[in-house]
C-alpha cells in the first residue's frame, strides 16, 4: 500500500442510519457500528455475500 493511501472511514452517522432505516437501502458499515445501531432501527445484519476488501482512500 502506498504512503499516500489510508484504508477509508468516515463519520457513521445515525443519519446515515435512519436513511437506511426509513428505505429499502442497503448499506456496508463497519460490524461494530451495525450491531450497536441495529435493536434501536430495527436493521436486519447480513454478512455481504462476496469478499469485500477495504476501500483507499489516496492522495493523488
Amino acid at each position: 500500500m502506498s504512503s499516500r493511501c489510508r484504508p477509508a472511514s468516515g463519520p457513521w452517522t445515525t443519519r446515515h442510519s435512519l436513511a437506511v432505516s426509513e428505505s429499502d437501502l442497503v448499506s456496508l458499515v463497519p460490524e461494530q457500528l451495525a450491531r450497536k445501531r441495529a435493536p434501536r432501527l430495527g436493521l436486519a445484519i447480513y454478512s455481504p455475500p462476496i469478499p469485500i476488501n477495504p476501500a483507499l482512500i489516496c492522495i493523488i
